[in-house]
Parts: structure tokens; C-alpha cells; sequence
């Protein structure tokens, strides 16, 4: 195991990054899974209950992707940033997912473009993660 004190600063600041954004994707889902269904009800009481609904269900579906998705960046952060080699491309690839997903999301207007920093904060850790100065605290 690679020596914490020689760690590389992208290694933590990768590390820092995946820990913020595995934090706003808590905060989103617990906003998705807490929100009245009866306040979505009223703001779109002019379209069909059937779409409502649908909505609703969405929402909460959604706030259980972002949970889990938050849970598995925040599990594998750790031993990313402690210098397991074969966890880092597990956790840039989940991380591209994620915010990919996060992006169809805002385009399509299920989501704010106030979260549009969390796939932001995503995609620089995993740039991050694979720098050439980042590649040596990986090495076997």
C-alpha cells in the first residue's frame, strides 16, 4: 500500500471533489424523496392526474437513483483516494454515468440547472483521477 504522506494533491483533490458531489446528490435525492406529492399536484393542476402521477412516480424514482448513486461514489472514493488501482476506472466510469444521466435530466426538465455543478464536480474528479501525476500513486 502506497504511503498516505506522498499521496499526489490531484489524488486528494479528486478525492475532495467526489465527497462534494456524493454530498449534493444526497441532498437532491432527500429533496426528491421528501417532496409533498400533493405540492406536484397542485403546481400541474391544469394537465392530466395520469401525467401527475407519472411525475410523482418519476420524482421519487429519480431521488432513489441519485441516493444510490451517491452511496457508490462515496463507498469507492475512499479506496480510490487510499491507491486501489482497480477501483479508479469503476469510479470514473460511474461517475460519467452519473452525470450523463444528471445531464439528460436537466436538459429534459425533470431537474434544475441549479444542480448542473454536481456532473460538473463529477467529471473533474475523474479528469482528475487519471493525470500522469495521479498515475503514480496508482502503480502496483
Amino acid at each position: 500500500m502506497p504511503n498516505p504522506a506522498a499521496r499526489p494533491r490531484v489524488v486528494e483533490a479528486a478525492y475532495w471533489l467526489w465527497m462534494l458531489a456524493a454530498g449534493l446528490l444526497i441532498v437532491l435525492a432527500l429533496l426528491s424523496l421528501a417532496t409533498s406529492s400533493d405540492a406536484v399536484r397542485e403546481r400541474f393542476a391544469s394537465a392530466d392526474a395520469g401525467h401527475v402521477d407519472a411525475l410523482v412516480t418519476l420524482l421519487r424514482v429519480s431521488g432513489g437513483v441519485w441516493l444510490f448513486a451517491a452511496v457508490v461514489v462515496g463507498l469507492l472514493a475512499g479506496p480510490v483516494r487510499a491507491g486501489h488501482a482497480r477501483l479508479r476506472p469503476v469510479l470514473v466510469g460511474w461517475s460519467v454515468v452519473v452525470a450523463v444521466l444528471l445531464l439528460v435530466q436537466v436538459a429534459t426538465g425533470l431537474t434544475t440547472a441549479v444542480l448542473l455543478p454536481v456532473p460538473v464536480l463529477l467529471l473533474i474528479a475523474a479528469v482528475l483521477a487519471y493525470r500522469s501525476s495521479a498515475n503514480i500513486w496508482f502503480r502496483p
